[in-house]
């Protein structure tokens, strides 16, 4: 019966055994109905990591929840099942590509084949951006045909935080300037929420992590500049923020930072792009701005 097969399967699927993979991936062969092949492929998913064995550690204030795994690894019937899935990507079509795809990112599995017939679904029907964005999320590079599916991710005030976070956390692998300035956008809407929201969201610190730390933040200084200085206040003290970031040894941020500091409205902007990307080594431009005559600036300061 139907309830008993399902059942079968549950039981199947956290059972890490060769024999078990086995059974599984020869049903799969010889199976026709779409759903019971869908029920297959999602216990294949399932077995492709197992949980690590726990060491006595703690779990952290904030463990991911993600699951299914807590600590996912490998196995020996890994690589086997994930040459499967691979063949399975390569072969499916449409709605049965579609669904394949979100079981392998609800279950954190990246397959790069996968990657192109996402960005296909995706661009043909936008119901599928978010499936993309989170493999792209996942990969360790961003094709070309994926910067743009990205970028409206990341602009869509109507995606979830979790979309526009991953998408984020993809474009800072590229070196898009038009990514850039989504990204900029996406942190001032986070900015809009309540503090207690912002603190506690996953989304937003892994996008923030993810962009202040990019590679190619460097290569997008006089982008960030340009931004930081036009009379844009959702964006522009992000900018600063990013600046900041990487300012090292950098003649021209440093040049740039200090002209801005030169006016209140520039000392409130700095002091804004300070305070959100919560830079500790601006702390003495802080102190200083404390005692600042213009009132404007020693609020911003507090």
């Amino acid at each position: 019966s139907p309830a008993a097969y399902a059942a079968a399967l549950r039981v199947l699927r956290i059972h890490h055994k060769p024999e078990v993979v086995s059974g599984i991936i020869d049903r799969l062969g010889k199976e026709n109905v779409s759903s019971r092949r869908r029920d297959l492929l999602s216990a294949l998913c399932r077995l492709h990591f197992r949980e690590q064995e726990w060491k006595g550690n703690g779990w952290g204030l904030a463990p991911d929840t993600t699951g299914p795994y807590f600590l996912p690894e490998s196995w020996e019937e890994t690589a086997r099942i994930a040459g499967v899935l691979k063949r399975e990507v390569l072969a499916a079509k449409g709605d049965e590509a579609a669904f394949l795809i979100d079981e392998l990112n609800r279950h954190q599995i990246h397959i790069e084949e996968a990657v192109a017939s996402i960005l296909k679904l995706a661009i043909e029907d936008p119901r599928h951006i978010p499936a993309a964005v989170d493999m792209l999320a996942r990969g360790s590079s961003v094709p070309e045909q994926g910067i743009p599916i990205l970028i409206r991710a990341a602009s869509d005030v109507k995606a979830t935080d979790e979309v526009r976070a991953d998408a984020v956390v993809a474009l800072a692998r590229t070196t898009s300037a038009e990514g850039c300035i989504a990204s900029l956008g996406v942190f001032a809407d986070f900015e809009t929420k309540p503090r207690a929201e912002r603190l506690r969201s996953r989304p937003f610190k892994r996008a923030k992590e993810a962009f202040f730390t990019s590679k190619s933040l460097p290569s997008q200084v006089g982008l960030l500049i340009s931004t930081a200085t036009k009379s844009d206040e959702r964006i522009s003290p992000w900018a600063d923020a990013a600046l900041l970031k990487i300012i090292g040894s950098s003649p021209e941020i440093r040049s740039h930072i200090d002209e801005s500091w030169k006016s209140p409205a520039g000392r409130v902007r700095i002091l804004t792009g300070i305070a959100v990307g919560m830079d500790r080594g601006s702390k003495d431009r802080v102190l200083t701005a404390l005692s600042d005559s213009d009132k404007k600036v020693v609020a911003a300061a507090k």
